[in-house]
């Protein structure tokens, strides 16, 4: 934890600029659509970036790169919502857990610092006027998530004996 005005005035040896983005908490009921004694039905509560207001050192919103999803994946998941609608035919589907964070960011190339909602705060904390922490892993709201998880499947896939359908189209 550090004094976000130390942070901004440090020296960067990459010259990046530095982000700085919030931290909030989202709680949604998961299967509300089920009874009340149903057993699926629960509380899913996520901590989560908010992208829409990731400023640089200087007090700048940050600009990022176009982001995207993968065609394949997207027409993928159209083809089994079709097959699954179809009379005598159901599909699932599947999520991995806490997908996203299971990505370390690469600091050498951006340092992100984030603040915590003050009720997250721990009490040592009460002496700083602006404390944020370096993020380390990647994070649901943050623009570029969704790309750095399929750099990361990508990988795995590739390293586990996959090869890409073609060059220059995500699949």
């Amino acid at each position: 934890v550090a004094e976000w005005s130390d942070v901004r005035k440090r020296p960067n040896p990459t010259n990046e600029q530095i982000h700085r983005a919030d931290l909030f908490s989202i709680c949604s009921e998961k299967n509300a659509e089920l009874s009340p004694e149903d057993e699926l039905r629960k509380m899913k509560a996520r901590m989560v970036l908010g992208g829409h207001n990731i400023r640089n050192n200087m007090g700048q919103h940050v600009l990022f790169q176009e982001v995207g999803c993968s065609p394949a994946a997207a027409e993928a998941s159209r083809s089994a919502d079709v097959y699954g609608l179809q009379p005598g035919y159901d599909t699932e589907i599947a999520d991995a857990d806490s997908a996203y964070t299971q990505v370390l960011l690469d600091q050498s190339k951006q340092e992100t610092w984030v603040s915590l909602p003050k009720w997250l705060q721990p009490a040592s904390w009460a002496h700083m006027k602006d404390p944020v922490c370096l993020l380390m892993v990647n994070l649901y709201g943050h623009p570029e998530a969704g790309d750095l998880w399929f750099d990361q499947m990508e990988t795995i896939a590739l390293s586990n004996g996959f090869t890409k359908a073609c060059d220059g189209w995500p699949s």
